[in-house]
C-alpha cells in the first residue's frame, strides 16, 4: 500500500469514529444541531460545534490528493449505504408484507388462525423486520455527514 493510500486510509477511519451509528439515537434527541434540522438553512449544524472542530482537525494537513481520495471514498460509502439501505427496506418490509398479503388472500382461515396464536410472538418478529432498515437508514445518513463534512472542509468552510 502507497503512503497516500495509508494516509487516506487512517484519516478515513478517525472521521467515521466521530460518525457511529450507535451515537445517532443520542444525536436525534440530544445534540444542538438536531434542532436545527428545519428551514431553509441546514448548515448550522453541520458548521457548528465539537463536532465540525474535530473533523477539521482530522482534516487539517491533509493534501489535496488525499482530500480528494477522501472525497472519492465518501462518494462511494454513501452510494453503498444507500444500495444496502434499499435492499434490506425490500427484503426485510416489502416481501414479508407481499407473502402476509398473499396469505390472507390465498387462505384468509389459516391466515387469521396463525395470527390469533402468534400475536405477541408476530409483533416481535415484526419490530425485528422493522430494525434492520431503521439501523441501515441510520448508517445511511451518517455516511452522507461524512461526505458532507469532507465537502465543506474542502470548500474551506470548516475550521478547527
Amino acid at each position: 500500500m502507497s503512503e497516500a493510500a495509508a494516509e487516506a486510509r487512517t484519516r478515513w477511519r478517525a472521521l467515521t469514529k466521530h460518525f457511529r451509528v450507535i451515537t445517532a439515537p443520542f444525536d436525534a434527541f440530544f445534540h444542538p444541531s438536531s434542532y436545527r434540522l428545519m428551514g431553509a438553512d441546514l448548515l448550522p449544524g453541520l458548521l457548528d460545534g465539537k463536532r465540525p472542530r474535530e473533523i477539521a482537525r482530522v482534516l487539517s494537513g491533509a493534501a489535496p490528493d488525499t482530500l480528494e481520495t477522501l472525497a472519492a471514498m465518501a462518494r462511494l460509502n454513501v452510494e453503498r449505504t444507500g444500495d444496502a439501505f434499499k435492499a434490506v427496506a425490500v427484503c426485510y418490509v416489502t416481501i414479508p408484507l407481499a407473502l402476509a398479503a398473499l396469505l390472507s388472500d390465498a387462505a384468509p382461515d389459516q391466515a387469521r388462525l396463525f395470527l390469533e396464536r402468534a400475536g405477541s410472538d408476530l409483533l416481535i418478529i415484526l419490530a425485528w423486520l422493522l430494525l434492520a432498515p431503521a439501523i441501515y437508514f441510520i448508517s445511511h445518513w451518517r455516511a452522507k455527514q461524512i461526505a458532507w463534512s469532507i465537502e465543506l472542509y474542502r470548500a474551506r468552510a470548516l475550521t478547527a
